[in-house]
């Protein structure tokens, strides 16, 4: 299962339990502000009840990215 703050559910099913698939090709996503281009990679699980893959981004990788600056 998941641990964090928040709850996900799987965009399928509803399933709330995954597992992170690993290791999966980097998908590198860009986001652009108004400073600077960031860089995030997503990371994948699985949900366990029915299969569905979903991608997920670490918001806390841009915030912190940005204290960096």
């Amino acid at each position: 299962m998941l641990e964090s703050d928040f709850t996900i559910s799987c965009s399928q099913c509803g399933g709330e339990d995954f597992q992170e698939a690993y290791p999966v090709p980097a998908e590198t996503y860009r986001i652009y502000g108004s400073a600077k281009v960031r860089e995030v990679t997503t990371e994948v699980f699985i949900c366990l009840q029915c299969g569905h893959v979903e991608k997920f981004v670490d918001l806390q990788e841009i915030e912190n990215s940005d204290a960096d600056t």
